[in-house]
């Protein structure tokens, strides 16, 4: 009965598609119109679009940088955490300022951070940050299996305290023979 709820037909999922796009449409272009007022009245010329569409071109690194020191928008600030352009001495000022700890899910994930970085947040415990620097290919070793211990993911175990003996002496299964004995 639940499952009747959600049914559309496709002119209604289209439907509903065409409005969504409308929304996030709207939304994009007003953030736009944001960034670029901001810059404006803040004296620069050119505006980079860091979204998730433009990471591949990449925005120059001094440009990231100036975005990652003067933080007024969380996503676009979150878009320069993460794209792989930013300068490892901007990710690590960022990651050192504690008003805004939010970022380090996005620092954590990028690929120029700094290894310092990724040891401190995995130090942190076990936090959203800490799920992304484990996976960041930068992180030492040591860090990552010292942070897996400590929130439990693999245990303290001597693996050579439970070596399985085998004693040699084998059960009998009387179905397992009457079953032998048939097929043979």
């Amino acid at each position: 009965m639940a499952d009747d709820k959600f049914k559309f037909t496709k002119e209604e999922i289209s439907e509903i598609e065409k409005n969504l796009g409308f929304i996030v449409f709207d939304w994009a272009k007003h953030l736009i119109v944001h960034i670029i007022s901001q810059a404006r009245g803040k004296g620069v010329d050119v505006v980079y679009m860091n979204t998730p569409e433009s990471l591949s071109a990449g925005a120059p690194p001094d440009a990231l940088a100036i975005v990652l020191e003067n933080i007024e928008n969380y996503t676009v600030s979150s878009y320069a955490a993460k794209n792989p352009s930013a300068p490892p001495d901007a990710l690590r000022a960022l990651a050192g300022n504690k008003e805004h700890e939010s970022l380090l899910r996005y620092i954590a994930e990028n690929p120029n951070c700094p290894t310092d970085v990724l040891r401190n947040i995995l130090e942190g415990g076990d936090t959203i940050a800490s799920k992304y620097a484990v996976k960041n290919l930068n992180t030492p070793p040591d860090a990552k299996i010292k942070w897996m211990r400590d929130t439990g993911r693999i245990g303290k175990e001597n693996p050579e305290e439970h070596v399985i003996e085998y004693d040699g002496k084998e059960e009998k299964d009387e179905d397992l023979e009457k079953l032998k004995s048939l097929v043979s």
